[in-house]
């Protein structure tokens, strides 16, 4: 307590800290905090922390996870109809080359049909002409018997011998024709 007397100069007291208020009675006493329970608070902010990340993070993986999924549907649904597109080109391809072989087999029998027609053709071509030929050598050969009969009428006018010798001529001649025409009708 100070003194107030008027002889004592009045000095500046030294400042305390306020006082803490009176407790009421009635009030109970609670403790200080401690630098546990700051530490506790702390724990429960970071673990709230983590929890809310982890949950971040889980509805991201969940949504990933979703789209995944649904790609992979997507994706599944579609190879299975490009494997169906597939089959079925496959099976056509397959009809395809048996039509092709099909084709193939019909064309080189038409060539070899061809073929024998355009011989068959070259060979009647070759028979005519050579039926030709035969029928001038028979149409000679009866020429020549028949100037040979004119030579026998007359034949006074010849030797025997040259009258044997054109007949033998002629003889060997026509019978040459009548073989190649037989040969021609034979088909040698």
């Amino acid at each position: 307590m100070t003194d107030t007397s008027p002889d004592t100069p009045e000095w500046p007291t030294a400042v305390t800290a306020p006082a803490d208020p009176p407790i009421p009675a009635d009030t109970p006493a609670t403790a200080p905090r401690s630098r546990r329970s700051g530490a506790l608070v702390g724990a429960w902010v970071v673990l709230a922390l983590v929890i809310a990340s982890l949950i971040g993070l889980s509805a991201y993986l969940y949504a990933v996870h979703t789209q995944y999924v649904s790609q992979n549907d997507k994706l599944r649904s579609e190879a299975t109809a490009l494997g169906a597109q597939l089959a079925q080109e496959r099976a056509a391809t397959g009809r395809q080359a048996a039509e092709l072989s099909t084709i193939e087999t019909q064309l080189a029998q038409a060539k070899e049909r061809i073929s024998t027609l355009a011989n068959d053709a070259a060979q009647a071509g070759d028979d005519r002409l050579a039926l030709v030929d035969v029928a001038a050598s028979l149409i000679t050969c009866a020429d020549q018997r028949q100037t040979l009969i004119g030579y026998l009428k007359q034949s006074s006018l010849y030797t025997a011998a040259s009258l044997r010798a054109s007949e033998a001529q002629i003889t060997t001649y026509c019978n040459g024709a009548e073989q190649t025409y037989n040969q021609i009708l034979s088909g040698g």
